[in-house]
């Protein structure tokens, strides 16, 4: 026995024969419409003011937009710490004092002198 299966891409506006899927992004939500020529290039139109004004960004790398006062203190505090300077939560971080370098680079001496002593018998396991 044979079985015939068609699939109809239905307009979703209209109910009649769609020709395509348009997909399209808006307020961090995708969406997507099986659309016939004529509504297909309706849509377009409208958006498309909105189009060539906007920047166009990578699949993936949509951002959230946060609300005006959230977003005025995130930016706010950036611009504080960039004035401060570097710091641990609130605390100065200490410098750790530069230790000579055998020969101007690699290991420092004493690393060396550690490795080699642990090395000299044969065995690591020290």
């Amino acid at each position: 026995m044979a079985v015939l299966r068609v699939t109809q891409v239905v307009d979703d506006l209209d109910g009649g024969p769609a020709v395509e899927t348009v997909r399209f992004g808006l307020d961090g939500a995708g969406y997507e419409l099986d659309l016939s020529a004529v509504n297909a290039a309706a849509l377009r139109a409208v958006l498309g003011r909105y189009v060539a004004a906007a920047r166009q960004v990578r699949a993936g790398s949509a951002r959230q937009v946060e609300p005006g006062p959230r977003r005025a203190f995130r930016l706010a505090t950036r611009a504080v710490a960039a004035a401060v300077g570097p710091s641990h939560h609130g605390q100065a971080r200490p410098v750790e004092p530069e230790r000579p370098m055998a020969g101007g680079g690699g290991r420092p001496p004493a690393v060396v002198v550690q490795f080699s002593d642990r090395h000299a018998n044969g065995t690591a396991n020290g």
